[in-house]
């Protein structure tokens, strides 16, 4: 006797309907822009209804690019400043606040989570008058301790830009991570660090035997949220130097936004997206890779 369903989503085959929604979004937002974009990185526009083929042209003049190769080097630098750095003082913290149980422990992890849920656009701006050479208040907190050899316009000094807009990002993300290495420690049962204290471990034998091979799942999302946004930042460097001086913090997304909107360039700056989209999936991958290996050791 044939089965009778009340709903279309009862028969073996609905609950393929639910994901419909999420699968059509996905291709929409995702998938379509970049088969669009691999498209365009084989054509040179004349204009943006005229084009014609070129085939690897733009991804030869890409690698002979000297200015792609400084932004990809800008974007390397700020790995360290918006992947290592807020990465490594996220577990500090966590393990501090987790650990160690500090009084008002909870007003400190809101603090320090604060940054995270600000606009990129305003932490800039905020972080631009922080800066300014004339009343900023890093130059000015340096004169009252007696250190004005220090002051100086860190934005527009080519020699301290590109970490000051790095220290930035570092101050943007280091909340981000510090939330979830402390939700990792939820699921280590204390008993561990009970029965270790009882054998005479020590706080940093603790962290470094117990903590850190627990939290290899929750290292993986932290520092591969953060490489990508190192890779695709384009807020803090567009809104706080464009760029400059000179080219000291050109990024990558921001050469690709030039090169697309003030160059009129549109295949040169999808081939230099697509380069980029290549980069944060071997780096992903390989992150991924090194923190599961550390997992199953």
């Amino acid at each position: 006797m044939k089965k009778k369903y009340r709903s279309l989503y009862e028969r073996p085959m609905g609950g393929l309907l639910y994901l419909i929604p999420g699968i059509a979004v996905y291709f929409l937002f995702f998938i379509f822009p970049v088969i669009r974009s691999l498209l365009s990185s084989f054509y040179q526009y004349e204009t943006m209804f005229r084009r014609s083929f070129s085939g690897l042209e733009n991804y030869i003049l890409v690698l002979k690019d000297s200015k792609f190769w400084i932004s990809l080097s800008h974007n390397g630098i700020l790995i360290l400043f918006m992947m290592l750095l807020p990465g490594i003082a996220g577990l500090l913290l966590a393990t501090l606040f987790e650990l160690g149980k500090p009084k008002f422990g909870k007003v400190f992890e809101v603090s320090c989570f604060a940054p995270q849920i600000l606009s990129l656009v305003v932490v800039g701006v905020i972080w631009k008058w922080i800066y300014n050479p004339v009343f900023g208040i890093l130059n000015h907190f340096l004169t009252i301790l007696g250190l004005e050899s220090l002051t100086r316009p860190w934005l527009g000094d080519a020699s301290t830009a590109l970490a000051a807009v790095g220290f930035t990002g570092t101050w943007v993300n280091y909340g981000f991570a510090m939330v979830i290495f402390m939700a990792g420690y939820k699921k280590i049962p204390r008993s561990l660090f009970e029965s270790a204290s009882l054998d005479g471990a020590g706080f940093w034998r603790q962290f470094y035997s117990i903590s850190l091979p627990s939290l290899a799942g929750e290292s993986a999302v932290v520092f591969t949220y953060l490489y990508i946004q190192s890779l695709k930042t384009f807020d803090l460097s567009y809104i706080m130097t464009k760029g400059g001086p000179g080219d000291s913090t050109s990024v990558l997304s921001l050469y690709i936004f030039k090169n697309a909107f003030q160059y009129n360039r549109m295949g040169y700056s999808a081939a230099l997206a697509i380069l980029l989209l290549i980069c944060i999936t071997i780096g992903s991958t390989l992150i991924g890779y090194l923190t599961g290996r550390d997992s199953d050791e």
